[in-house]
């Protein structure tokens, strides 16, 4: 048996048994998640939820006031006012940054430089997603961030069991190639676990299927795909063997299959910004 149908043997033996370990999304990420969603939600409510963790309430903070933030006034000196001037929806995907980032930890040096690798591809798509959201389509931006922050999320649960099972795989390049057979269905699971809305959940599965056709305008599946192909980044070379003209998450977006969005300057600046706000 190769190494991806044994690695992908043992994962849906695991899942099967609800044996396999989800990562746990924190308490404060997964309430504010649920709140932004809420017609009634207020700055207040936010503020007092994200509290409750103040590493995680000060780092909001200071996002807010970094120059990444752009916005004239004087600086934010409460919660509430990072929360108001951020906007919710910033506010939700900033703190599901900040959350996710602490699950890329492994106990292996090899696995630990494979996760920051993993973690690097995740934030430059969520900055590409946010952007083309931002000037292609009518969606949600910082939505579309958090769409390319979660893309890769079902690698945790894979790398976590290669984590405690070395003897699954023999290589890192084993490993990729299994991964990218495998982790769209962990991380579509992993969403429902986490109770993302529907329109996320699926990202990790329809974002990596390039020939996809529906009806209506782009869904943020489509502007984390034409993020992927654009910025080129998977480990397993993947997506070189992808024709741009076959794809028609480009053309919903108004863009040629030539195109190379980061080579137009008003879109590599705001890539850039977004980069920026992601590091803060």
């Amino acid at each position: 048996m190769s190494v991806e149908r044994n690695l992908m043997s043992r994962i849906a033996a695991e899942m099967a048994a609800g044996r396999l370990t989800l990562p746990s999304l924190p308490e404060a990420a997964a309430t504010v998640g649920e709140l932004v969603r809420r017609e009634d939600v207020t700055a207040a409510r936010l503020a007092a939820e994200i509290g409750k963790d103040p590493a995680l309430a000060a780092r909001l903070l200071r996002v807010a006031n970094s120059a990444a933030v752009s916005g004239s006034g004087p600086p934010a000196e409460s919660l509430t006012r990072a929360i108001t001037k951020l906007g919710f929806n910033l506010t939700r995907a900033l703190v599901s940054r900040m959350a996710i980032e602490q699950m890329f930890h492994p106990k292996s040096p090899a696995l630990k430089a494979y996760m920051r690798r993993i973690w690097r591809q995740s934030l430059e798509v969520a900055a590409l997603s946010r952007v083309l959201a931002e000037r292609l389509t009518i969606l949600e931006p910082d939505t579309a961030m958090l769409a390319g922050l979660v893309h890769l999320v079902g690698v945790l649960p894979i790398v976590r069991l290669v984590d405690d099972h070395p003897e699954l795989v023999r290589s890192e390049a084993e490993l990729e190639t299994a991964i990218a057979h495998m982790h769209q269905a962990v991380g579509r699971f992993v969403l429902k676990v986490w109770k993302f809305p529907p329109e996320l959940v699926e990202v990790p599965v329809l974002a990596n299927d390039f020939l996809r056709h529906h009806d209506g305008p782009a869904d943020y599946a489509d502007v984390v795909s034409v993020s992927l192909l654009q910025l080129r980044g998977d480990a397993a070379g993947v997506l070189t063997e992808v024709d741009p003209g076959r794809v028609p998450a480009i053309a919903k977006l108004g863009l040629r299959p030539e195109a190379e969005v980061l080579e137009m300057p008003d879109l590599r600046g705001a890539y850039e910004r977004t980069t920026l706000l992601l590091a803060a």
